[in-house]
């Protein structure tokens, strides 16, 4: 104990930090770069390409994760040497101790979620047939432009709308609002939304479209001015933009006439 001697806590986090960041690095490359070159297709250019994206992609990470518990471990080491009075490898036990219940508190709650998430995706599927779930993910895989397996959260109601849905925008920010805007989310993510949006499907038919515009056809002509198709666009319901506006019609044909259902 008397000959335990280590640098000063400032320097002391440093230190751990840039080990940490090394032995991340190094044991990434080596895991991810085997890991590559097994999981690629047979062939020394294939294998070692694999590999090399693999190392590329995951190392840094990696080794950012190892330097923060480094730095982390330190930086309670010296907050326990600062409280106790003395610097021992006592602190540096109970440094290790708290950093991995830190973890293991932190890899519960991300259990709990997934947990959560798995139990919502089993409800979900149980309420689809095989073919609907593989027609979903065809769809869904259309408009994966990175072949990553995801989609951009902006691409949300297109991919709705690609499988026969009708959201208004509003709805698609309401299911999208714990996203951020610029996030990709998976299919498993997605599937819970499309569930939503089904849900909130409107069962109104053509008839009763046709019904509600014929309380605007006041002389009982089967037409309605264009002002007024216009006026409804574009203050009921979900507002159109200008350009989504219908235009105004040519000069001979002031009136717009009404579908005959019968």
């Amino acid at each position: 104990m008397d000959d335990y001697f280590r640098r000063s806590c400032p320097w002391r986090v440093v230190d751990e930090c840039g080990v940490g960041y090394m032995l991340g690095v190094v044991g990434g490359t080596v895991y991810h770069g085997v890991r590559g070159w097994r999981s690629s297709a047979e062939g020394l250019e294939r294998r070692s390409s694999s590999a090399w994206f693999l190392v590329r992609r995951r190392v840094p990470k990696m080794g950012g994760s190892f330097a923060a518990g480094g730095a982390m471990v330190s930086a309670i080491d010296c907050s326990l040497a600062a409280i106790r009075q003395t610097d021992d490898p006592w602190n540096n036990i109970m440094a290790g101790a708290l950093t991995g219940a830190l973890a293991v508190y932190r890899i519960w709650r991300v259990l709990q979620v997934l947990l959560t998430l798995a139990l919502h995706l089993v409800s979900v599927i149980a309420n689809y047939s095989e073919d609907q779930i593989m027609e979903f993910q065809e769809a869904f895989s259309l408009f994966d432009n990175r072949g990553d397996g995801k989609i951009s959260v902006s691409q949300l109601g297109d991919v709705l709308r690609a499988l026969g849905q009708n959201p208004t925008e509003g709805e698609v920010k309401k299911c999208s609002n714990q996203l951020k805007p610029d996030e990709r989310i998976g299919f498993e993510v997605f599937l819970p939304i499309l569930q939503t949006i089904s849900k909130n499907r409107s069962t109104d038919t053509a008839e009763d479209f046709i019904e509600g515009l014929r309380h605007f056809d006041k002389d009982g002509s089967g037409y309605i001015s264009s002002a007024e198709l216009r006026h409804l666009l574009t203050t009921l319901g979900e507002k159109l933009t200008d350009d989504e506006e219908p235009p105004p019609p040519p000069p001979p044909s002031p009136v717009l006439p009404i579908l005959n259902t019968k």
